[in-house]
């Protein structure tokens, strides 16, 4: 198989990473209002399928560096084994592993739980969601590159995430 690694693959990944973004922004922004007691914030329109919809994207748009990394390493021995490869050996693939299962714990949280009306479940909502920030940023470049990476790419992402959220 002869994949192209051009203009179209870095500009899915940008693609990817903006949805991702805007994902966990929204998510942020639900969880973060529905903590406040509902007398005092105003009505949120956002359906328990949204939210849903939303947190299983998640994990499918924090694979496009996966993916990147497959397509550019993966040709001298096969992009299947290359994938294995970076999903248990790098500290990327590390990441979005657990950053897939916190999705799946927050996924049946919301599923069985009304996140909307209960604001003990949208509390731990936003705990689980602050660990798949903290996943993001430990398979982040900058995480790589310096020991306070982790953290310094942590808490931008997650005032970004946070300050868009409640916009």
């Amino acid at each position: 198989i002869d994949i192209d690694c051009g203009e179209g693959d870095f500009f899915m990944f940008i693609v990817a990473k903006a949805m991702l973004y805007v994902s966990f922004a929204i998510l942020m922004g639900a969880f973060i209002l529905f903590t406040v007691p509902k007398s005092k914030r105003f009505e949120i329109k956002l359906s328990k399928k949204v939210l849903l919809i939303l947190i299983g994207l998640v994990p499918l748009f924090g694979m496009s560096e996966l993916l990147r990394l497959t397509i550019h390493l993966g040709e001298d021995f096969g992009y299947w084994l290359t994938f294995q490869n970076i999903v248990f050996s790098f500290e990327v693939g590390k990441g979005w592993i657990f950053l897939t299962g916190i999705s799946v714990l927050l996924f049946f949280m919301v599923l069985f739980n009304n996140v909307a009306e209960d604001r003990f479940f949208a509390g731990l909502c936003l705990l689980l969601l602050i660990g798949m920030g903290v996943s993001v940023g430990y398979s982040s470049h900058a995480a790589s590159l310096e020991s306070f990476g982790i953290l310094a790419h942590t808490l931008h992402f997650l005032a970004v995430i946070t300050w868009s959220g409640v916009l």
